[in-house]
């Protein structure tokens, strides 16, 4: 086989190991600095230089707290998109991806609350960890009201979030975001993480539009996690 087509096929998976490497990396590094949020930008704008992905930011998004950053949720590359835009940020995530190798180490030392879901318990349980977050001054927390990723925002959104923050009087900036090709950077249904960033890394580029409205009181908690859905939905129809 000439070397040019064999370097071709490997070529995605060198740009996967590329990525694991810096999360390594970025994980060892984290226990020794105190510019964790340094770290976490430097880390982020790496692993969207090395998909290949444009960025394109409307709006202001903001940088200290208490807030709640809520939007939708299409793949784990929103995970970096709004870290390299909100550095400052705290993830709301699955207890399980704490279990996951190199990525749950990564994870824990970016400042994740992790939280069971399921029963009444620990969906009560979640929300003390929420709000005892929220109760520090500076506190940015993301999270993804549909809990889980989709293509379209069919899965109507929790709006226990929105409740939290009514409760601790916290504002809500919403956030949308949408991709192009949408299919392809999309992790829905029974993807895999490993064969679908194989998938990513095969793509000349990626397209990713951010948006952040304007911070906003949450007055009615059922009604504002309609409204910003509605909102993201007509994001993803253009």
């Amino acid at each position: 086989m000439p070397k040019n087509n064999l370097f071709k096929k490997m070529k995605p998976t060198l740009k996967s190991a590329k990525i694991l490497k810096k999360m390594n990396t970025s994980i060892l590094r984290s226990y020794f600095t105190k510019d964790l949020v340094g770290l976490k930008k430097k880390w982020a704008a790496e692993s969207l230089e090395i998909l290949n992905v444009n960025l394109k930011v409307i709006g202001k998004p903001q940088h200290a707290g208490p807030l709640l950053l809520l939007g939708n949720h299409i793949s784990y590359l929103d995970i970096p998109l709004i870290m390299s835009v909100v550095p400052e940020v705290s993830f709301l995530s699955k207890q399980e991806i704490k279990y996951w190798p190199v990525v749950g180490a990564a994870t824990k030392r970016a400042d994740t609350i992790f939280v069971k879901r399921g029963s009444p318990e620990s969906r009560a349980q979640s929300k003390k960890i929420i709000e005892k977050s929220l109760s520090k001054e500076k506190t940015v927390i993301a999270a993804f009201p549909a809990g889980t990723t989709t293509m379209k925002e069919d899965v109507p959104w929790r709006y226990g979030l929105f409740e939290t923050a009514f409760v601790r009087k916290v504002k809500v900036q919403p956030f949308r975001i949408r991709y192009v090709p949408k299919r392809k950077v999309a992790f829905i249904g029974d993807d895999e993480f490993l064969p679908h960033i194989l998938e990513l890394t095969r793509l000349k580029k990626i397209h990713a539009v951010i948006e952040f409205h304007e911070p906003v009181d949450i007055v009615d908690p059922i009604k504002c996690s309609q409204r910003w859905q509605k909102w993201s939905q007509a994001f993803l129809k253009r």
